[in-house]
């Protein structure tokens, strides 16, 4: 399900999604890639893991969306750009703080 979502998401600001789990790997990781069909993002989630993955924030005009990633009560926030030059950032804590404030909130995700 969260797979399903997530593709649904990137689509809609112009961006693949490749899912993996990485047994081995202690950390979330999140990359922007590029193929022969274009560019992508891969995510690489240990495998039992108490790590969520959650959008919570999709902008399809502006082609962008907002990911979370919490692992044991700390979240960490994600810029996606899609369109013509996508890009991948760290939201600065303090603009996360002051437009997610405890973290469990979620900005409307506008269609």
């Amino acid at each position: 399900m969260l797979s399903l979502q997530l593709r649904r998401c990137f689509a809609a600001i112009g961006l693949r999604i490749w899912l993996r789990a990485k047994p081995r790997s202690p950390a979330v990781r999140l990359k922007l890639l590029s193929d022969a069909r274009g560019t992508y993002v891969e995510l690489l989630l240990p495998r039992l893991s108490r790590k969520t993955v959650e959008v919570v924030a999709l902008e399809p005009r502006r082609k962008r969306l907002v990911l979370r990633l919490t692992e044991d009560d700390e979240a960490t926030y994600f810029i996606v750009q899609g369109g013509d030059r996508p890009s991948l950032s760290v939201m600065p804590a303090e603009e996360a703080a002051a437009l997610f404030g405890d973290g469990k909130r979620n900005l409307p995700i506008a269609a």
